[in-house]
């Protein structure tokens, strides 16, 4: 339950909005207390209403005004100004970064140390307060720490460390594999240590062959032989730009990075069921996993599928036996997809993309 509102209610501004009505303080305790009569507990020990106005809204007994700035559904953060105008940041979430390793050592005591509360810090400077210089560790490599907890991972490690250890994996740009490799046959990893200054001039090795490589950070020039590794930097200057999927924005159409405003609920239209696995995954916030370095959600196929009338025609056009002798697929299958009966979802798709390479090289067909 998500309820925005200010001192005395009324209408407020929004990006792209001229305005959202805001409920007042008052509003909010009556809507809180209406539902006390649902509390199931005893009252004498959970007293109250089932909802709660959380402790971050007051500064002592004292009822406070929060500004919020969020990017998408979980990555928000809650703040104040002081008596001079500085930004205090009261809650901020660690989704989507508490799977890396701190950038740098916090204390215990010293919740401002925290490295999450610089990186809002930082965001919030580029949008809503004049901009400061960037923390000094965001040039540092961007690294999560796996702890070598099963025997499925001891046995991916090939004998790089013992059980239970941490090793540390750093974290690549998609499109800058070395060549011949991918997320597939490519996994880096670097011994643990908490020496973050001596983290670009250690060895890292593919868990896949065992061989070392030297890492780097992102070079402009792409003149380094070594394997370019995210930053920090890297990480936070892309963290803003995450689109909420779930909404389409102020304009109707599906968000964007450079959206902003009030979002509105999006319409769907059911067409062909896909079933995909869970989006998220606790180990982001732990990171414990080698999987959540280049984590995809599992997607299901539904079963099987019917060729439009269009793919019937041009198949008739080619001819079965040219299908089956070029595709490998068994001509009563083609005569299958030809009938318009439903056939396995990658069996339409290989018959696709060889009618497709044939209309763009013609002499495919021989």
């Amino acid at each position: 339950m998500c309820i925005v509102a200010s001192r005395t209610g009324g209408w407020v501004g929004c990006p792209n909005e001229p305005r959202i009505k805001a409920l007042s303080w008052k509003d909010v305790k009556t809507i809180r207390d209406r539902f006390t009569s649902l509390n199931c507990y005893d009252q004498s020990k959970v007293p109250g209403s089932i909802l709660k106005i959380e402790k971050i809204n007051f500064a002592g007994n004292k009822q406070i005004e929060l500004f919020g700035y969020a990017i998408s559904a979980k990555r928000y953060v809650l703040y104040r100004y002081d008596a001079r105008g500085n930004i205090k940041i009261v809650d901020a979430k660690a989704h989507g970064l508490g799977y890396l390793y701190p950038p740098k050592d916090g204390l215990q005591d010293d919740t401002e140390s925290d490295w999450i509360l610089e990186a809002w810090h930082w965001v919030l400077e580029g949008e809503v307060a004049r901009p400061r210089p960037a923390p000094e560790w965001f040039s540092i490599p961007a690294m999560m720490r796996m702890t070598v907890s099963t025997p499925a991972i001891l046995g991916l490690l090939k004998g790089f460390t013992k059980p239970f250890n941490f090793v540390h994996v750093p974290l690549m740009f998609p499109s800058l594999y070395p060549a011949g490799k991918d997320p597939s046959n490519f996994s880096l990893i670097m011994p643990f240590s908490k020496r973050r200054d001596q983290w670009l001039d250690t060895k890292a090795v593919d868990t896949h062959t065992g061989e070392e490589y030297s890492i780097s950070l992102l070079d402009p020039q792409g003149s380094t032989k070594k394997v370019e590794v995210k930053c920090y930097g890297n990480i936070l200057g892309a963290y803003r730009e995450h689109p909420e999927a779930k909404f389409v924005g102020y304009d109707g159409n599906p968000c964007n990075r450079l959206t902003r405003g009030l979002l509105r609920r999006s319409h769907v239209i059911a067409n062909r069921h896909r079933y995909i696995g869970k989006e998220t995954s606790r180990h982001w916030e732990q990171g414990d996993d080698l999987s959540m370095v280049d984590f995809r959600c599992a997607e299901y196929s539904d079963g099987k599928m019917i060729a439009d009338a269009e793919t019937r025609r041009r198949i008739t056009t080619i001819g079965i036996r040219e299908l089956e002798r070029e595709t490998g697929i068994h001509h009563d299958t083609i005569i299958l997809v030809s009938k318009g009966k439903a056939v396995k979802p990658n069996t339409l798709q290989k018959i696709l993309e060889f009618m497709d390479k044939s209309e763009e090289s013609p002499d495919v067909i021989g």
